[in-house]
């Protein structure tokens, strides 16, 4: 399979579409294209490409839209979108279907090279995690032996992780706190586990629109959050933009604790995103205009 790299662009623009086509074929990759979102979308399902490279701004059928019936279809699928507009709620969108990276065009060569390292390491993990969930599932656990590895092996997923994932007890005190977190927030291991809950995380006054979120009565949220967009807090009092989700874990109605997912906003467009007020700026404000289309 890492041998083997299929990928599919989608783009309007013809040049576009034999320029990245070129600079793939030479790095390796099996290159399929097409002009427009049904044509992504056929090809898609009769070519079976791990990644997808989409366009956003194409008539008819936008990249959004191909990026969403693609994860319907597939979820396990990569998809990377690709625009000329470079507006945050674009990106925050974008990431809220699920989408593997987000580059504003000009693409350069680096930016596209990282967005699709990006994209098959988390290509790799789910499958990965498939084929062991698949594995254990088959065997039943028989022996202590055959658990202690699954839970290694579920502890090495969390580490290894490119997005930053936490847990918590049920009295709220983060138990795991895995490496890419740990970069994004730089608070140091040591002095997060047992000691900080996940709501020290958040900007000012974020925490508690992630609880109203999490634990409202909508129909079919269930305590679990989807993707939505928030602010948390380094340790050196940056404010960072994140597309964050969460799941409460329960066990016969019993509240045992939470888990987050985020990922970063900040490095997807490649420093082309349109500078805002609180893009990446000190938290002491508490300002969240950002994210007012998402409230």
């Amino acid at each position: 399979m890492d041998d083997a790299w299929k990928i599919l662009v989608i783009d309007d623009d013809a040049g576009i579409r034999r320029i990245t086509a070129l600079a793939l074929e030479q790095a390796g990759y099996t290159v399929v294209t097409a002009a427009d979102g049904p044509t992504g979308i056929r090809l898609c399902q009769e070519t079976s490409p791990q990644i997808i490279i989409t366009d956003v701004g194409m008539p008819g059928m936008d990249g959004l839209e191909v990026l969403k019936r693609i994860k319907e279809a597939d979820p396990d699928k990569e998809v990377i979108v690709t625009t000329a507009f470079t507006e945050m709620d674009l990106a925050i969108r974008a990431l809220q279907l699920d989408a593997g990276g987000f580059l504003a065009k000009p693409v350069s060569d680096d930016a596209l090279a990282a967005a699709l390292q990006r994209a098959k390491e988390r290509y790799r993990q789910r499958r990965d995690l498939m084929s062991y969930t698949t594995l254990m599932e088959e065997r039943w656990m028989d022996t202590a032996d055959e658990l202690a590895r699954m839970f290694l092996y579920q502890k090495m997923l969390i580490e290894s992780s490119i997005d930053g994932i936490a847990a918590c007890d049920r009295a709220g005190k983060v138990i795991i706190y895995n490496p890419s977190l740990e970069r994004l927030l730089g608070y140091p291991k040591a002095a997060v586990i047992g000691r900080m809950s996940v709501l020290d995380f958040f900007a000012p006054g974020e925490a508690g629109r992630f609880q109203d979120l999490l634990y409202s009565e909508e129909e079919n949220r269930q305590n679990r959050l989807f993707p939505f967009a928030t602010e948390l807090m380094a340790m050196d009092g940056r404010c960072i933009p994140v597309v964050l989700s969460a799941t409460v874990l329960f066990q016969d109605e019993e509240q045992l604790g939470m888990v987050i997912h985020c990922r970063d906003l900040n490095p997807l467009p490649t420093g082309k995103i349109r500078e805002t007020s609180t893009g990446n700026s000190d938290c002491s404000s508490g300002d969240s205009s950002l994210f007012m289309a998402n409230r």
